[in-house]
């Protein structure tokens, strides 16, 4: 997807869980909360991700960010999103 794809995707999936994946080689399934198009960003609670030890472990979903230029996909992911 080029990244004007990924961002008019991105904002089709706000308040939804979604599957992310990223130019290192990252897929993570994530509840995004934000897109900052201004700011290249998107604001995420982590569900899971392929590269765990990226994250420190807590009890609690950690809220992330990333740049949108990073994502080469996205995809809504069917299910509840948990708040």
């Amino acid at each position: 997807m080029s990244v004007a794809d990924v961002l008019e995707k991105l904002k089709t999936c706000v308040d939804s869980r979604v599957q992310l994946t990223f130019r290192d080689g990252e897929v993570l399934t994530a509840d995004l909360n934000f897109v900052l198009e201004k700011d290249n960003l998107i604001v995420f609670d982590l569900v899971r991700s392929n590269r765990p030890d990226k994250y420190e472990r807590s009890d609690e979903r950690p809220g992330i960010s990333a740049a949108i230029s990073d994502v080469t996909e996205c995809e809504r992911v069917t299910g509840l999103r948990v708040q």
